[in-house]
């Protein structure tokens, strides 16, 4: 019990450091590459009532393709590293600054489908229609989302950990 608990430490770890390590050191860890994020705006009515921008301060993140199809294509990556974006109502000017620091696995199936592993601190968005409540969402913990294909829909298939939306901690009036 005890070789299991200094495996999994051992592992947590090496999980905490690889971004650094591959940002800083590419040799390193062969095929991890920095994952480019842009500043974007999600129009009112998609997930919040309001228009939502986020503004990317701060992206360490890094990503992996770790398994691929026969034909080539991927059918896992894996996104983790530090970053720091500002949510905000384009309406009102209120906004939350918040860190992310989680791991993201992406399974690619062949029918278009897609399976969403969350580990940590990561966000997620949710439209009306779907069997989550709509919004878009701070998440810690372990959270599974299946996705339709095309996006159709999406399934929350597990959800331990916090679960906060940003329609909701960002909607009113801006306090000075």
């Amino acid at each position: 019990m005890k070789r299991f608990a200094m495996s999994v430490i051992g592992l947590l770890t090496l999980l905490a450091l690889t971004p650094a390590l591959a940002a800083d050191h590419p040799q390193v860890l062969p095929g991890w590459n920095p994952e480019p994020f842009s500043d974007f705006t999600l129009p009112a009515g998609t997930y919040c009532p309001f228009a939502l921008k986020l503004d990317i301060l701060r992206n360490d993140a890094i990503g992996a393709i770790t398994k691929t199809y026969p034909d080539g294509s991927t059918q896992e990556k894996v996104l983790m590293g530090p970053q720091l974006i500002r949510v905000s109502n384009v309406e009102t000017g209120k906004s939350t600054v918040t860190f992310l620091d989680g791991i993201q696995i992406i399974d690619y199936a062949t029918d278009g489908s897609i399976e969403l592993t969350n580990l940590g601190k990561n966000m997620v968005g949710f439209l009306a229609g779907d069997d989550f409540p709509a919004g878009f969402y701070f998440i810690d913990g372990y959270h599974l989302v299946d996705y339709a294909p095309g996006f159709a829909s999406r399934h929350m298939a597990s959800a331990i950990g916090v679960e906060t939306n940003y329609c909701e901690t960002l909607k009113g009036r801006k306090h000075d």
